[in-house]
């Protein structure tokens, strides 16, 4: 509720901090459609960084929207382990791979850390699930797998 408030004095959102719709956190889930519809036209009308630095300003948590790659070379992912950078089969560029929480972290060429090749486990997969060695034969010449 706080940093509602805080959020409110940050966009001069004086109608927004009295308006009993949003005075607990509960109520601006119920209505958060008019929340969103009137950040969105707000947040439109100006940088990304004028809006940063504004609710960093008023201590109001927030982050810019990143692409995968830009998530992954963020400082917050680095400082908490959160990713491994593996090479895989069919490139020469590491890939930014999570982590497992309360997992050890993934190392490169360990089994655990590694993508099967395309098609490395698709017989036995098609065994388990109970394909013949014919029926899986048939679809490997009519080109349905590998």
């Amino acid at each position: 509720d706080a940093e509602f408030q805080w959020l409110c004095k940050a966009l001069d959102w004086k109608e927004f901090a009295v308006d009993p719709r949003f005075k607990t956190n509960s109520e601006r889930r119920a209505n958060a459609d008019v929340l969103i519809e009137a950040l969105r036209e707000l947040l439109a009308t100006k940088p990304t960084k004028h809006w940063q630095d504004l609710l960093n300003e008023h201590r109001v948590q927030n982050g810019e929207l990143l692409t995968y790659r830009e998530f992954a070379k963020h400082a917050q992912p680095e400082a908490v382990g959160l990713l491994s950078w593996l090479v895989q089969s069919g490139s020469d560029e590491p890939w930014p791979v999570p982590n497992i929480p309360g997992m050890p972290k993934y190392v490169q060429d360990d089994r655990y850390a590694v993508s099967p090749a395309l098609g490395q486990h698709t017989r036995e997969v098609m065994s388990d699930i109970g394909y013949s060695e014919t029926e899986i034969e048939k679809l490997v010449a009519d080109g349905v797998i590998t």
